[in-house]
């Protein structure tokens, strides 16, 4: 599941708010009104291990869901403000 997972194609919400070298597992959904995405952090980069990761670096998990939306482009920057975030206040 990994694997299908970190062969993602759709990688503008979660993704694109990290650093372009971290290993990303995700799975967006959408649908009119709904924009959402959940993913396996990877900071050590190698894309499996959940924990041991590089010292001072955490991989997490994360999922970040919406409804009700107006606006799917503005939803999609909110989904990647909140993982540059999360990433920022985990490192």
């Amino acid at each position: 599941m990994i694997d299908l997972m970190l062969g993602q194609q759709r990688r503008s919400k979660i993704p694109a708010g990290l650093p372009s070298q971290i290993s990303v597992a995700n799975k967006t959904g959408e649908s009119p009104g709904v924009e959402n995405d959940s993913a396996m952090v990877f900071a050590s980069n190698d894309g499996r291990h959940i924990t041991g990761s590089q010292p001072g670096r955490v991989d997490y998990v994360i999922a970040v869901m919406s409804e009700d939306i107006n606006s799917s482009s503005t939803a999609q920057a909110n989904i990647r403000d909140i993982s540059a975030s999360t990433w920022a206040i985990l490192q």
